[in-house]
């Protein structure tokens, strides 16, 4: 019994030294005070020795974003903008508030998946993402419960970026004072996805409906730079008599700059050739045609050339267009599943006199959502040099095209930007011999509208 007694005073005696010892600590930062910094939610916490049975995680603040002051703002309470959210085709409901915020109330299924809300942001300088440190994001979560199964099956869950076609889960948040949870994520974690990148969206997993105020990009150091070159697109390329190239001019910062760009032509085959504004007219002379470009700014004088190749007196090897499958499905919702037959299609797609008019309904948004495979009579030999042209106009959006449904012709042109009009082509040499070479289209990130593909030419150049 002495021993007993002896042992529940000793451990008292501790208990009050332990206690006296911890009330003489600093006072922990309260994370409901205003004037505290943010804090954020550790998602990896480090096991206790002895375990908790519903563990919290750890907060603590890994990154003070305000430090990072350069933004590029997308949303926001505090700055006026023009700006709205694109549509992916995903179902969500988007409402701009009198405050600059948005509220995005979830769709029962994203793309034909899980409930949950989209908002994707468009219309990008290509590369002004690759300018900035992190992408961020503040909304109030009250009224949402994030789907956050760490299932690999359930696509879409959680929280998460996609510069396209990289998509990344937030594994950072800082909880603010306010209750809003603020989401970044390094743009370095994307590749290269950002250097070509001309938009992203947030995609989160759930239900409910959340309350956007803030969508940034943010830099520590000034992304705007003193202008030290200008780059021209397309640098080389090959084109028949008569075809048209519309050029693009950007700065060193990425700006399009094409507008402020005096263009001339140059060289001994030039003849008959033509340029106005930034689109040339190649002439019916065979041969070389250099456009320079030339701009100047407060920075200084500043000069990129491009050289186009002409093909005059082409035979056109195609003589019939024809249809070898089409698949139109806005949001995956199939309007036309896998259809051969134009009859099957004529709601959406007709092909007369070797032309494809192709009706594109609302709600696209994804790479194959509105695919189109059109027939050619047109053959090549091994060894052969070959052209390839046709002209997309009706609308301006984004195509993909593969040559015969390969890349054995030439690499696959992947989600790549066109305007109303414009005429796209490529060249090479065949690597074997081609029947009926077939001409593999994508419009599914296009907005609606008619697009017409017309002018279509395979030949031979030598």
């Amino acid at each position: 019994m002495k021993k007993t007694k002896l042992f529940m005073a000793t451990a008292l005696l501790f208990a009050a030294s332990t206690l006296f010892i911890t009330g003489c600590q600093p006072e922990a930062e309260n994370p409901d005070n205003p004037a505290s910094p943010p804090v954020i939610e550790n998602p990896d916490p480090q096991p206790n020795p002895d375990p908790d049975p519903d563990p919290k995680p750890v907060e603590e603040i890994t990154l003070d974003l305000s430090t990072y002051s350069y933004r590029k703002n997308f949303v926001s309470t505090t700055e006026t903008l023009n700006i709205g959210i694109g549509d992916w085709g995903d179902g969500t409901d988007r409402k701009p508030n009198e405050d600059g915020s948005w509220t995005l109330t979830a769709s029962t299924s994203m793309w034909g998946g899980i409930s949950g809300v989209v908002a994707p942001f468009t219309g990008l300088n290509a590369g002004v993402i690759s300018q900035y440190d992190y992408i961020a994001f503040t909304g109030d979560f009250s009224n949402f419960t994030i789907n956050d199964t760490e299932d690999p099956e359930v696509g879409n869950a959680g929280v998460n970026i996609k510069v396209p076609d990289v998509q990344k889960r937030f594994t950072t948040k800082n909880k603010n004072a306010d209750g809003t949870i603020t989401y970044y994520i390094a743009t370095s974690e994307f590749g290269e996805a950002p250097k070509s990148a001309v938009e992203f969206a947030i995609i989160i997993g759930g239900s409910g409906s959340i309350k956007l105020t803030e969508v940034y990009l943010a830099a520590k150091e000034n992304p705007v730079k003193p202008v030290s070159a200008i780059t021209i697109a397309p640098e080389t390329t090959s084109v028949a008599g008569g075809a048209a190239v519309t050029f693009t001019v950007k700065d060193s910062n990425l700006n399009d700059i094409t507008a402020s760009t005096t263009f001339a032509i140059d060289g001994e085959d030039a003849t008959g050739s033509t340029i106005a504004a930034n689109v040339l007219t190649a002439g019916n002379a065979s041969g070389t045609v250099t456009v320079k470009a030339t701009y100047t700014c407060d920075d200084g004088t500043f000069t990129a050339t491009a050289t186009v190749s002409v093909a005059a007196g082409l035979t056109n090897l195609v003589t019939t267009v024809g249809l070898e499958r089409v698949y139109l499905g806005p949001g995956w919702n199939a309007l036309l599943q896998d259809v051969t037959e134009l009859a099957a299609a004529a709601e959406y797609l007709t092909i007369e006199n070797n032309v494809a008019t192709y009706k594109l309904p609302a709600g696209l948004g994804e790479q194959w959502q509105a695919q189109l495979k059109l027939s050619t009579d047109a053959k090549l030999t091994e060894g052969q040099k070959w052209y390839f042209a046709c002209k997309l106009s009706g609308i301006s959006g984004n195509y993909t095209l593969k040559l015969n449904d390969t890349e054995e012709l030439v690499p696959m042109f992947n989600n790549v930007a066109f305007t109303d009009g414009e005429t796209i082509h490529c060249s090479g040499t065949s690597p074997r011999d081609f029947e009926n070479i077939s001409l593999m289209f994508d419009f599914g990130t296009c907005p609606e509208g008619v697009l017409t593909i017309s002018d279509i030419l395979f030949a031979i150049t030598e």
